[in-house]
């Protein structure tokens, strides 16, 4: 499983920021964790951000790589023209056929509704818009609040920002992209209490004129972070 949080500023520039564990669980019969790797949940386009919530199929494979390669040969009648027109007509028609589709073919063959794939969106085009997308393709957007959570983490993320807005650490009234980031990635911390959930966060921000993605940026700063700290440990050992 995994923690996907999805948070809409509400003062100052308009932007929504994404986040998201990349712990990706491998699964026995009996649904015992047996295997884990990383991966990044959340893809985008020009004008659109994805993050997933769901096991890793080859059905939902399919439907990322078609989504981030729509000019790939293997697509007939498909290309960047067509992807733009399914998001669009997605976004103002509040539903998403494709993905209703996606899983009506995983539920044919596994039959497990509650494996099945919801999504958070984001977009900056026609409007800076956050949804929850569900099983059937349905878009709906945040009711009494603007953020989202999705995943198996989702108990331990929500109550750790219920539980800094309630304390007055932030303002629920008032957050801008920075309290949005603050708050989105402190929650993704707080979920890898959540045993299904863990790794570097990936984190992507969409704004009115852009969307930025930085969770390669976050990954790769641990990385060399961790390398410096063994480095120095070695000199130190070598000097004792």
């Amino acid at each position: 499983m995994t923690t996907i949080i999805g948070m809409k500023t509400n003062i100052g520039d308009e932007a929504i920021v994404l986040a998201s564990d990349t712990q990706l669980n491998y699964y026995d019969d009996d649904d015992n964790v047996i295997a884990k790797r990383p991966l990044l949940k959340i893809i985008h386009g020009d004008f659109w951000a994805l993050a997933c919530s769901g096991g890793d199929t080859d059905e939902l494979r399919r439907f990322y790589n078609k989504l981030k390669n729509p000019d790939d040969k293997r697509y007939t009648n498909f290309g960047a023209e067509k992807l733009k027109e399914m998001m669009l007509k997605s976004i103002n028609g509040k539903r998403f056929y494709e993905i209703n589709e996606l899983n009506a073919k995983y539920m044919k063959e596994e039959g497990d509704i509650d494996s099945t794939h919801e999504f958070v969106m984001a977009v900056n085009k026609p409007n800076v818009d956050i949804f929850h997308i569900d099983s059937f393709g349905n878009l709906k957007k945040p009711k009494n609040r603007n953020y989202i959570f999705l995943g198996s983490g989702k108990d331990e993320a929500e109550k750790y920002i219920e539980e800094c807005i309630d304390g007055d650490t932030f303002d629920a009234y008032n957050l801008n992209i920075e309290d949005a980031i603050r708050l989105s990635t402190g929650a993704i911390k707080k979920s890898k209490y959540d045993i299904l959930s863990g790794g570097p966060m990936d984190l992507v921000v969409i704004e009115r004129s852009n969307i930025s993605s930085f969770g390669k940026e976050i990954r790769n700063s641990l990385e060399k972070a961790e390398k410096n700290v063994l480095e120095d440990i070695i000199k130190r050992v070598k000097n004792n």
